[in-house]
This record gives structure tokens, sequence and C-alpha cells, in this order.
């Protein structure tokens, strides 16, 4: 949908709402950097110090290419086989958010090799990141709202009246408001928990590397996976005995898993 436009320059709600995403991050990274509250991880503190412009370009450039190269391979491949000049029409929208995850994972990856962070410091990094990426979802949602998409399928009768919206582009039929529900429990739940998770670190000073991170792996992944049997749009991405996107989270959630027992018990409190 767009917001406004400057002569022919069309700008849409979601690019802004990327900028604001984006800003947020930016403004939280460089206030703990200036905090110090890292200072004992020397290379993770010299990057929060010194390269937060170098974490927000490659956290852009993960979310966009990663994002849209996911949309492409994991849910519309049929279709972009044939209209391979579609694939950078990034304006017509698609938008994967687990190929952004993926790269943005691989972005970081890059500036771990060049700011040479130890393992835990690398954790640190995802963790700060984590903590802001559920605003990000938050206004994801708020978009897919103002745009009429991802919505639910037909509300049965029982189902609460607070929870349904009709999408009067699509039909007059009230819907399961999945945007509404996403942007609870992705964003806003998701966001209180990790907060939480960060002040708590900050006030009593014991870092525990990657715990951020699990948090939002495993509480990501069992939202996003029950979510898919509202969504109206998932509904043809079934195939016994999931949808594409739940495959995707069983495999998120197992490697949730895996690093719980690997970032926990290795006594990373400092």
């Amino acid at each position: 949908m767009v917001a406004f436009a400057i002569w022919s320059i069309k700008v849409y709600w979601y690019g802004i709402f990327y900028l604001i995403s984006f800003l947020l991050g930016y403004g939280f990274l460089t206030r703990v950097g200036k905090k110090k509250m890292y200072e004992r991880f020397d290379h993770a503190q010299i990057l929060l110090t010194k390269g937060v412009d170098d974490i927000i370009l490659a956290t852009v450039i993960g979310i966009l290419l990663g994002g849209r190269l996911g949309e492409v391979f994991l849910y519309d491949w049929w279709y972009y086989s044939t209209h391979l000049s579609e694939i950078i029409a990034v304006w017509h929208g698609g938008m994967s958010f687990i190929g952004g995850i993926v790269g943005v994972l691989v972005a970081i990856l890059i500036i771990d090799r060049i700011f040479k962070l130890t393992r835990k410091e690398l954790f640190i990094i995802f963790d700060l990141l984590l903590v802001i990426v559920p605003l990000g979802i938050v206004l994801g949602r708020f978009g897919n709202f103002l745009n009429q998409e991802l919505y639910g399928i037909v509300a049965p009768s029982w189902w609460p009246a607070f929870l349904t919206h009709t999408y009067s582009d699509i039909d007059s039929l009230p819907r399961i408001n999945t945007n509404l529900i996403s942007l609870i429990l992705e964003g806003i739940l998701i966001f209180i928990l990790n907060l939480g998770s960060f002040l708590k670190q900050y006030i009593t000073k014991k870092i525990t590397p990657g715990r951020i991170t699990v948090t939002f792996i495993l509480l990501y992944s069992v939202i996003r996976f029950f979510l898919e049997y509202l969504r109206q749009d998932s509904q043809s991405q079934f195939f016994w005995p999931f949808s594409t996107t739940q495959r995707c989270m069983v495999l998120f959630f197992l490697f949730g898993i895996g690093l719980w027992k690997y970032v926990l018990t290795k006594k990373w409190t400092n």
C-alpha cells in the first residue's frame, strides 16, 4: 500500500516500516555500545562501538536478499521460474521471513570473520539483534494488515469477535485476524520476554550469550507453526502432514533445541 508520493516517486508503507525497524536497531545497538555493557568481550565491544554501521548494513542486505530469495525458492518457484525478471521486483511484494532470518545469519557470520569475534561474542551480537527483531515483526504484520494480505481463514461461529476482521478487498466474510494474533504473539510477546532477559543481564551484569537467541528461535517456531493452521494463504501449501512453513518451523525448533543444549550447558554466564 502506498503511503504517499513525491511527484512520481511512490513511498510504500512497507518501506517506511523497514526504515523504522532499522533505525530502532541502530539506536539500540549504539546505546548498548556506549553503555559498554560488553566491555569484557573485547571484539564485541569494538564492533558495538565502531561497527554498528556494518551490522545494520549487513542486516539490511541479509533481510532484503535473503527474504526475497526465500520467497522465490521456498514458496513460489513455479511462478518465478517462468518470470525471471520478477525476482528482483521487490516493490511488487513478496518477502519471506524465514529467508530473511537466514540472510541475516549469513551476513552476521561475514561480520564475524571481519571483526574476529569469539563464539561467545557472536552469540552476543545475535542476542542484541533479536531483542529488536520482534519490533520489526510488529511493524511488518501491521503492514500486512494495511495491505489486506496474509489474512486468516473464515472465522467459525465460536471464534471471538475481537479477533476477526472483514477484509473488504477480499470478500465480506469475517475472517480470523491472523495479522493481529501474529503481531501480539510473534511480536509483542517475544519482544517483552527478550527485552526482559536483556535488562536482567544488564542489571545483574551476568551475561549468558545465546539465551535470547534460543528463546526467540523456540518461541517463534512454535507460535508460527500453529498460526499456519489459521492463515488462508497457507491452506494451499499443505502437503501432508505440514505446510511448507511448518516444515521449516520444525527444523527451526530442532535447531533451537540443539542450540539450547550447546549454549546453556557451556556455563557461559560471566
